[in-house]
């Protein structure tokens, strides 16, 4: 019998996945290749950081999670913490146009994660499946930092002319799942919620005794204390995540749960505005800037921790959420995005009554009074259903199906 032809994937993603800058795109896109069943045939057309090594219009093979991927970057990208005065997005789907006819899409499964990067395509008659990872409503929100805001008539109909065209639509959040069936009757039926999954060989909650290390290695990195509830944050330093924010209700609920100490990793355009705030407030030698981390160092960090604190404007389903949630580390957020679906108060932690300083504080000590070791095991039963071996495989499977129904000619 003859074996299966692979499928093939080429993932169109305007973002370097070997920067150091790693948000939840990257991390989905990564995770999507590291899973891959070993007949998923998989190359990717990105940006680079370091067209030195990787360098524009040059197919190049990269290390992804121990698997080799062609890549080929059509954009370099300079500081990835500072937004360029042209998008990278539009840069990307112009330089995309351009190289169409050196571009093989016959006999492919073609990838999409941002809004107009399919228009660069249209026509190629190859099977598409766009994921959709804004928040319609942070469009007209105010709140959302996508250019888009500013013209969000244009964003739908950029979509318009090429939702139609996808043989699957995958929304990362249930509110716009709803507005893509009413947008678009016509293919209701191939739009799809997908949760935001994690990394289950990596984030799980600590062995006996492991919490203990982890805890001593966290508290020698920042010269903590004993006594020192340990405070985690995750992400980008950007408007979305509101860090100002974040360190005035940590610096609110400082009082209110004892001696603790904000472990920041990630870094972004306002780290600066955050560390002034703290330094206002008094807490700026409890506020500790440790950069961006490895996935395994997190995981590492959160087994040792007391708690994740969030301030985010808006959220689909944060990947650092759930990331937390799986190591057994109770999380306090405001309610926004699909966070209420996986913090539920006393639980898995606490949802802030409101996102303000005294909202998301309140909420934060609330989750410190209670502790880790009462909110751990509801933690790691939320995240439960999200881990990556559960959520990957309806995706991977409509590949397969779009292939099938658009073999190489």
């Amino acid at each position: 019998m003859a074996a299966a032809p692979a499928v093939r994937v080429l993932i169109l993603l305007p973002a370097d996945l070997l920067s150091q800058k790693i948000g939840g795109i990257q991390s989905f896109v990564r995770d999507f290749i590291k899973f891959a069943p070993a007949d998923f045939q998989i190359e990717l057309c990105s940006t680079t950081t370091d067209p030195g090594t990787r360098p524009v219009g040059e197919w190049r093979e990269i290390d992804i999670e121990g698997r080799p991927v062609r890549n080929l970057p059509l954009v370099s990208v300079g500081d990835v913490h500072r937004r360029s005065r042209i998008p990278i997005a539009l840069r990307y789907t112009v330089r995309l146009l351009l190289h169409r006819r050196r571009l093989a899409t016959g006999g492919r499964v073609l990838q999409f994660h941002r809004a107009g990067v399919p228009l660069a395509l249209i026509g190629r008659g190859a099977a598409a499946i766009q994921v959709v990872h804004l928040n319609v409503a942070d469009i007209y929100g105010g709140e959302g930092e996508s250019r888009w805001r500013l013209l969000p008539g244009l964003y739908h109909r950029v979509e318009d002319l090429t939702i139609k065209r996808m043989e699957r639509v995958f929304v990362v959040n249930q509110a716009g799942v709803e507005f893509y069936r009413r947008r678009h009757p016509a293919v209701a039926n191939r739009v799809a919620f997908m949760p935001t999954w994690y990394d289950d060989s990596i984030f799980r909650p600590p062995r006996p005794a492991e919490q203990a290390v982890a805890r001593a290695e966290l508290l020698d990195v920042i010269g903590g204390r004993p006594d020192d509830r340990l405070v985690m944050f995750v992400g980008r330093l950007d408007v979305q995540k509101d860090p100002v924010l974040l360190v005035e209700a940590f610096a609110a609920a400082a009082d209110a749960a004892g001696p603790a100490r904000l472990i920041v990793i990630g870094d972004g355009p306002l780290r600066g505005d955050m560390e002034q705030r703290a330094r206002e407030l008094g807490v700026a030698g409890e506020v500790h800037f440790v950069g961006w981390q490895p996935r395994s160092r997190i995981a590492a960090m959160h087994r040792g921790a007391d708690a994740l604190l969030m301030a985010s404007r808006f959220e689909g389903m944060p990947i650092a959420v759930l990331e937390a949630l799986a190591c057994g580390l109770p999380v306090a957020a405001p309610a926004v995005g699909e966070i209420p679906r996986l913090v539920s108060d006393g639980v898995s932690g606490q949802l802030a009554t409101e996102r303000t300083a005294t909202g998301i504080g309140g909420a934060l000590a609330a989750t410190l009074r209670l502790g880790r070791d009462r909110l751990s095991e509801g933690a790691q039963l939320s995240a439960r259903p999200y881990a990556s071996s559960a959520v990957l495989g309806p995706f991977y499977e409509a590949h397969r199906a779009a292939a099938a129904a658009k073999p190489a000619g």
